[in-house]
């Protein structure tokens, strides 16, 4: 494997870089799936990391993730142990390409799109108080790419996102400005509880801060720029009623690699404003979830349209099972049940927001279990916060599932549905209906 050597401010750094490429169905291979999150993890907890994500679509190719790892030189035999692994995991699954040389080094390095755009958390003063609303790149990716891998606003053209991560702890001045502002938030009478729970949410983020989140949307186009430009003002909206504008979506000519080696010099001064921290802050588990490889990379199909103001089932399940979802939607369609699924779900925090509001109103919870549902942190996220809202849950198992993570608490209680039994169908359909009517009384 190849390593490239980095000098700056008289310290020497190492820097890793590679590529993965999954099935044809935008499914990972377990063992690399596991393999690659094994890694990461691990590499989360080297001093002074710096960890960067891109995900690249193009018609002709698919979806490309490639990685890159900055670590001190003290530090490079865990980044080459790590690499190693993944590279054997490689030449038995060939869907990891570790660059051996040079000259394979730098094709992966620059394979990003030739346009990028820095995509910001808008910020907003009253007076000595400020709010800000965290925005992520991946979420509106998600958003576009829904509508199609071909439509006529992405063309043919590569598009994506990449997200950097900078090991960084707030200082103690910071974070007393933060807490400060919290307090002045709490004072606001025009702010909903809605916006301060949102905010306080930010504020222990903070508190718990190991990393700052940089994030870009890339682009092979000005058609899919404008297009990517285009879904960030439409999400944003969706996700801050009531804000006037949204986040700055500015297109350069240029790869945002450059800005990962920066992080070799980076100065704790470029993030003194203790808003911007309270934006782009992350802790170590948002730090993993935006880095991990797992059935939540978007499938690139047409998403479900929003539901709102109607009664309907909201589906939970891993992407993997994306055909048995659609057989379980289909007995919820004829039995007259109005369902919302989405089939680009991504890390980001905006699209955690829709998920949100999708299950909070929602009149049926429907998980669709497997073994990768219950691997699925997304889909046990899904599950708890229902669980939470006390929505009538309706579990369709998919074979047989250990159920670990808290997951036993919450389903064995319940009544299951094994979807290969031969009157499935008409259990699901009586269940579903039944349960409606529950929640009618």
């Amino acid at each position: 494997m190849w390593l490239e050597r980095l000098q700056a401010d008289d310290e020497e750094w190492v820097q890793g870089a590679l590529t993965l490429a999954p099935g044809p169905a935008s499914e990972w291979d377990p063992e690399t799936r596991n393999t690659m999150n094994r890694v990461l993890e691990t590499l989360t907890l080297v001093d002074r990391v710096t960890l960067s994500k891109r995900v690249v679509f193009a018609p002709a190719t698919g979806v490309v993730l490639t990685y890159q790892c900055i670590v001190p030189v003290a530090a490079a035999s865990r980044l080459e142990a790590g690499w190693a692994t993944l590279e054997t995991v490689g030449r038995r699954k060939g869907n990891v390409r570790v660059p051996t040389s040079a000259a394979d080094f730098d094709p992966i390095v620059g394979s990003s799109p030739s346009l990028h755009a820095l995509v910001g958390s808008p910020r907003y003063r009253f007076g000595d108080t400020w709010i800000t609303c965290p925005f992520r790149a991946a979420a509106t990716w998600a958003h576009v790419a829904a509508a199609g891998p071909r439509t006529a606003d992405l063309d043919d053209a590569a598009h994506g996102y990449q997200v950097n991560l900078y090991g960084f702890h707030p200082a103690p001045a910071q974070l007393r400005e933060i807490l400060l502002n919290r307090d002045r938030q709490d004072r606001l009478p025009a702010l909903s509880s809605q916006v301060l729970q949102q905010q306080h949410g930010l504020v222990e983020r903070a508190r718990y801060g190991r990393w700052l989140s940089e994030e870009f949307l890339l682009a092979d186009s000005e058609t899919a720029a404008a297009a990517l430009r285009k879904g960030a003002e439409t999400l944003f909206r969706r996700c801050y009623p009531g804000f006037d504008a949204g986040p700055e979506v500015i297109f350069s000519m240029g790869r945002c690699t450059d800005n990962l080696t920066l992080a070799c010099s980076f100065d704790d001064t470029c993030a003194a404003d203790a808003s911007y921290v309270a934006s782009h802050a992350v802790d170590q588990e948002t730090c993993f979830e935006l880095l991990a490889l797992d059935d939540d990379l978007p499938s690139l199909q047409p998403a479900r349209p929003m539901v709102t103001g109607r009664r309907y089932a909201f589906i939970s399940y891993a992407h993997v099972d994306t055909a048995r979802m659609l057989a379980v939607r289909g007995i919820l369609d004829s039995s007259g049940i109005e369902t919302w699924h989405d089939t680009s779900i991504d890390g980001g925090e905006d699209w955690n927001a829709v998920l949100e509001g999708q299950i909070r109103n929602c009149s049926l919870f429907v998980l669709v279990l497997s073994p990768a549902a219950a691997a699925s942190r997304i889909v046990r996220r899904e599950l708890r916060f229902a669980d939470a809202l006390e929505k009538p849950l309706l579990c369709i198992r998919l074979g047989e599932t250990s159920l670990t993570d808290g997951l036993a608490m919450l389903l064995l209680p319940l009544q299951w549905i094994d979807a290969d039994r031969p009157d499935s169908a008409e259990r699901i359909s009586t269940a579903a209906r039944k349960l409606l009517q529950i929640r009618d009384v």
